[in-house]
C-alpha cells in the first residue's frame, strides 16, 4: 500500500526532465533509480466524434483555433507514440493505461447509424483498457437505429439490445460499478426491496439494502485490474447517479444508480490488497460553476480510509477541467473526440509512495501543431516550407490507418442519407443551454408549425450543435438533434402545469438545460451572476400568447384557466431532465422521432433558418 504526496509543478521540473524532455536516450535499467511512471490517458463524452473536427469549427478550448484536429485515427497515432516513447526511455518501468469516462455514442450520423458499432470498432483498434457507461450510452435502446426504446412493433424488444451487441464487440470492459437491476436488491433478510432509479434509495425508509446481494447487467463490471509495470492499478467505473432522468427511461427503468461515493468506498473495499494504485473513471464531472465531481472526490478522501484513491479521470459536463482535489489530480477533457487528457503518478516502489505527478486535460489533438497547454509533451518539426510533424515522447504520431479505412468505407455508406438539403442558414445558427437563441427559436417554431399545437417545447440538451451558415444537409440537422426522441402531443395542459414547466426552465442556470419554447412571450427575472446552477429565486413576471392573450401576470394577478394543447418530446413528457410537470398532461398522440418528421416537411418545403432571436424569452434580471 502506497502512501501518497501530490506535488503541483509549476514549470514541471524533476521527474519530468526524465519523461519527455531529454533527446538523449536514456538507460532504462537506470532512468527512474527504483520508480515507475504510470501514464493514464483519458478521453469522455466522444458522442460519435469519430471523424476530424472541420478546420471551422473552432472551440473556446483551443489555442490554435482553424486547424484541422481530433478523430479515432489520430488519436489513435497519439497513443502509439506516447506508449512507444515511454517504452523506448524507460523500458518496462513506465506503462500506460487508457480509459473513457463515458458517453462515446450519440452525436453523430455516422456513429448513430450503426448503433456505436463504429466507435467501439476504432477503439479496440486504439486499445482502451476499459470505458465507462454515460447516460448517453443507454440512448439507443433496441437494435434499430431509428428506434430508442421498445414498442409494440419492435422487432427487438430488448431495451438495451444495442448496447449488449456493441458490449460483445468490445476487447475491453464496461464499467458501471454503480448500476444494479431493480429485481436484485433485497434487505438483510433477503427480501425485495423496491428503489427509485436515482441513487437505489428504497421506497420504503425503513428499508436496509443487502448490498452483497445486489447484481449489475451481465455487460456491467465494477471495475478492471491490470498489471502495469510491476503495479497492480484498479480502474474503478461509475455512473452517473441522474442517468434514468437524462437518457430514454423506458430503457433504464429496471436499473437503479447507486450514489456514487457509497458505491466507490464498497468496490475500494472489495479491493483492498488486490490492487497497489486506485483510478476512479467515473461519468460525472465539474464545470467552471458547479464542482459534483469535487464534491465527490472529497467525500471519497476525507471517509478516514487510508489512501483510498489516486487520480480521476472525469466526464459528462463536456467542460475542460484540471483540478487538484484533495491531493487527488481529477482531469476532463471537453467533448465531441477532439480532445484528451493524461495524468502521470511517478511511483517509488521501495518507499511505497506516489513522490510527484502531473495533468494535462483537454489537449486538443491537431495533426500538425501543439497547444501551448501541452508544449511539455508534444514537440513539433518542420515547418517555413517544411510539412510540420507532429512528436508525442519523441516518437512521430502517425494515424491509424485501419480506422481511416473504417470511417471511409461507413462514410460511403451513409452518403444517399447525410446529403439531402433541407434548407439553407442565412447565418451560423446558434444554441444556448440557458438563454433564448436562435437555434432553439428556428426548431421550436418549425415543431409547432408541423404539430399544429398551441406550443411547442424542447429541451435546449437536445440541441446539441449549431447549424453552419450556407446549405443545411440531413447531416447538419442530425448533429443538433441526434436523438431518437418522438415528437408527441399533450392536451389538455392546464395553465399550472403550464406556468409550473415554465419556472422550472427560467431557474436554469446551467445545471440543466433550459425549455426554448413556441407560441409564447415570457418575461422573467433570474440572477446567474449571484447563483451558480440554479436560481431558485428567479420568478416569472408576465406570460402571454403570441396574440397578447394573458396568460399570467404577477403584477395584477391575472391567471388564465384556459388549457392548451402542447407538442414535446416523449423524453420531456416522461419527465426527462426533471421537467415532471409534464407528467400530468396525458399524451393523445404520437407524431413520430422529431427530426425525422421535420426532414419529411423540409424534403418537400425547404426552411431559410433566420441567426436572429425574437425576445419570446426576456429576462429582466441581471445576466
Amino acid at each position: 500500500m502506497f502512501s501518497r504526496r501530490f506535488v503541483v509543478l509549476a514549470s514541471f521540473l524533476n521527474i519530468f526532465v526524465l519523461i519527455s524532455m531529454g533527446a538523449s536516450k536514456c538507460d532504462p535499467s537506470q532512468s527512474l533509480e527504483g520508480s515507475r511512471v504510470i501514464t493514464i490517458l483519458g478521453t469522455n463524452d466522444i458522442h460519435g466524434g469519430v471523424e476530424p473536427a472541420a478546420k471551422e469549427d473552432e472551440n473556446e478550448n483551443d489555442d490554435i483555433p482553424g486547424k484541422q484536429k481530433g478523430g479515432m485515427a489520430i488519436f489513435g497515432g497519439i497513443v502509439n507514440a506516447i506508449k512507444q516513447g515511454l517504452k523506448n526511455k524507460y523500458g518496462d518501468q513506465a506503462g500506460v493505461l487508457l480509459v473513457d469516462a463515458g458517453d462515446q455514442f450519440q452525436g453523430t450520423l455516422i456513429s448513430n447509424i450503426n448503433e456505436g458499432q463504429l466507435v467501439f470498432q476504432a477503439m479496440n483498434e486504439i486499445g482502451y483498457d476499459a470505458v465507462v457507461t454515460g447516460n448517453h450510452d443507454f440512448d439507443f435502446g433496441p437494435l434499430g437505429w431509428l428506434e430508442d426504446q421498445v414498442t409494440p412493433d419492435s422487432k427487438d424488444k430488448n431495451p438495451r439490445g444495442a448496447l449488449e451487441r456493441v458490449a460483445a464487440q468490445a476487447s475491453f470492459p464496461l464499467l458501471s460499478g454503480n448500476t444494479f437491476l431493480k429485481n436484485s436488491i433485497r434487505d438483510l433478510k433477503g427480501n425485495s426491496v423496491e428503489v427509485a432509479g436515482f441513487g437505489c434509495k428504497p421506497l420504503d425508509d425503513h428499508a436496509v439494502i443487502d448490498w452483497s446481494k445486489a447484481r449489475r447487467p451481465d455487460i456491467l463490471h465494477a471495475y478492471k485490474i491490470k498489471t502495469v509495470s510491476d503495479l497492480r492499478v484498479a480502474m474503478i467505473g461509475l455512473d452517473n447517479m441522474s442517468t434514468p432522468s437524462t437518457t430514454t427511461a423506458a430503457n433504464v427503468s429496471d436499473l437503479c444508480f447507486r450514489d456514487e461515493v457509497e458505491s466507490y468506498l464498497q468496490i475500494r473495499d472489495e479491493l483492498e490488497g488486490k490492487a497497489d494504485l486506485f483510478v476512479l473513471v467515473i461519468h460525472n464531472g465539474n464545470t467552471n460553476k458547479t464542482f459534483e465531481i469535487s464534491n465527490i472526490v472529497r467525500k471519497i478522501v476525507k471517509s478516514g480510509k487510508n489512501r483510498v484513491l489516486d487520480a480521476v479521470v472525469s466526464g459528462h459536463t463536456h467542460f475542460v477541467r484540471n483540478d487538484v482535489v484533495e491531493g487527488i489530480p481529477v482531469i476532463q477533457s471537453g467533448s465531441g473526440g477532439t480532445k484528451f487528457g493524461r495524468i502521470d503518478l511517478v511511483v517509488d516502489v521501495k518507499a511505497q509512495k506516489i513522490t510527484d505527478s502531473h495533468a494535462w486535460a483537454g489537449v486538443v489533438m491537431h495533426f500538425d501543431d501543439c497547444v501551448e497547454s501541452a508544449k511539455d509533451i508534444c514537440k513539433v518539426q518542420g515547418g517555413h516550407g517544411e510539412p510540420k510533424k507532429v512528436f508525442y515522447e519523441d516518437v512521430e504520431v502517425a494515424p491509424l490507418e485501419s480506422i481511416a479505412k473504417l470511417i471511409e468505407s461507413e462514410r460511403k455508406n451513409i452518403a444517399s442519407i447525410a446529403e439531402r438539403k433541407l434548407g439553407i442558414a442565412v447565418g451560423d445558427i446558434k444554441g444556448n443551454r440557458v438563454d433564448e437563441s436562435a437555434l432553439g427559436d428556428s426548431l421550436s417554431d418549425l415543431f409547432r408549425e408541423l404539430s399544429s399545437a398551441d406550443i411547442a417545447f424542447l429541451n435546449t440538451g437536445g440541441l446539441r450543435a449549431p447549424i453552419k451558415k450556407g446549405d443545411v444537409l440531413y447531416e447538419d440537422l442530425f448533429k443538433v438533434l441526434p436523438f431518437a426522441n418522438q415528437g408527441v402531443i399533450l392536451s389538455p395542459m392546464t395553465t399550472k402545469s403550464l406556468l409550473a414547466i415554465l419556472k422550472r426552465s427560467i431557474q436554469s442556470c446551467g445545471d440543466y438545460g433550459s425549455l426554448m419554447q413556441s407560441g409564447l412571450r415570457v418575461t422573467f427575472t433570474r440572477d446567474c451572476v449571484s447563483n451558480a446552477g440554479v436560481d431558485h429565486k428567479a420568478k416569472l413576471v408576465k406570460v402571454t400568447t403570441l396574440s397578447g392573450e394573458v396568460i399570467f401576470d404577477a403584477e395584477s394577478g391575472a391567471q388564465s384557466q384556459r388549457t392548451f394543447n402542447v407538442a414535446t418530446l416523449d423524453f420531456l413528457a416522461a419527465g426527462g431532465s426533471g421537467y415532471t410537470g409534464f407528467a400530468g398532461t396525458p399524451i393523445t398522440k404520437t407524431l413520430g422521432i422529431l427530426r425525422e418528421i421535420m426532414v419529411a416537411q423540409l424534403l418537400s418545403q425547404p426552411k431559410t433558418f433566420s441567426d436572429q432571436i425574437d425576445d419570446r424569452l426576456k429576462n429582466l434580471g441581471p445576466k
